[in-house]
């Protein structure tokens, strides 16, 4: 499995960062993303720091 493209655990990603790698695809990503909250009210995404292994990942969830 690859690395994630935010690999530097000092420096956490927010929406700007994830912007700027996705380019053009941005706007999908926002749509996917709204909709889930959306559908799931009180869903949370949080960035999230595995290991230097996989580096960020984004998760939504909902208890």
């Amino acid at each position: 499995m690859d690395k994630s493209i935010f690999t530097g655990k000092a420096g956490k990603p927010d929406d700007t960062a994830l912007e700027a790698v996705l380019g053009i695809t941005w706007g999908l990503w926002k749509e996917l993303r709204d909709f889930v909250f959306r559908e799931y009210p009180g869903a949370v995404g949080e960035w999230n720091w595995p290991g230097e292994r996989y580096g960020w990942n984004y998760r939504i969830s909902k208890s």
